[in-house]
């Protein structure tokens, strides 16, 4: 009888081993499993935000440069700056830049993609001044335009440019009081940079005999001291473009 005491209190305490033992190893693999769960989640996160300060940077970098998006499209040729500034420190990450009717940015960092669409300015040209109503310029004046596309039958660093989008009119007077009067012009369109030069058709000059020179939006054929980087624009919306 002592004997099937024992062999029963010891099953028992076998028994009873085993479920600690079940119970136990399904608490580790659980806790293995939140903490695996957890890595990936911190991984995760920390993919997006590598992908996403790869995309801030790149818009930094176009904002502070002034260079078209179009320099970031060829993998193997992209400026040195930009490559040193937001590609060399953030390891495993790539940028590609591709090209349909607007411009997808796509960052990706890992097993984390981000994408951003920027509008195409070539296709959607915005002028180095916006202006939604008359604007009248007084003094001696230079603008540096926004550049567009390139023109064709020209040579490769022939662009069209924008200096003014206006939707009613636009008029300059000049006063040799204001401004820089020393300049040979009383206004012109400045070359944007050696690389890409706006053509002949896209710069405008009035000299300092013209005291004053106006353009119509609805008649711009009527003012010819005016070239096409004065882009009349009747239906323009300065407050969707700016916010959407």
């Amino acid at each position: 009888m002592k004997q099937q005491n024992g062999v029963i209190a010891l099953m028992t305490t076998s028994l009873l081993l085993v479920v600690a033992l079940v119970v136990t190893m399904g608490a580790y693999k659980t806790s293995l499993y939140e903490i695996k769960r957890a890595q990936n989640e911190v991984e995760s996160r920390k993919n997006y935000w590598n992908a996403d300060g790869l995309l801030e940077c790149t818009l930094g970098y176009l904002r502070s440069s002034g260079k078209e998006i179009d320099v970031l499209e060829d993998t193997s040729n992209r400026p040195e700056e930009f490559t040193s500034a937001c590609l060399s420190n953030r390891g495993n990450v790539s940028l590609v830049v591709s090209q349909d009717i607007d411009y997808v940015l796509s960052a990706t960092s890992n097993t984390s993609t981000l994408t951003r669409t920027m509008a195409n300015g070539v296709n959607q040209p915005k002028g180095a001044i916006q202006v939604s109503g008359d604007l009248e310029m007084v003094g001696t004046v230079t603008i540096t335009p926004s550049v567009g596309a390139k023109v064709a039958g020209q040579p490769e660093n022939m662009y069209e440019c924008t200096s003014v989008r206006f939707s009613d009119s636009f008029t300059f007077r000049y006063d040799s009081q204001k401004g820089f009067g020393d300049r040979e012009y009383g206004y012109s369109t400045s070359s944007v940079n050696a690389e890409k030069k706006c053509h002949s058709d896209y710069v405008t000059t009035i000299g300092k005999d013209s005291i004053v020179a106006s353009i119509d939006a609805s008649k711009p054929t009527e003012s010819p001291e005016f070239s096409k980087d004065f882009l009349p624009d009747t239906k323009m919306d300065l407050f969707k473009e700016l916010l959407g």
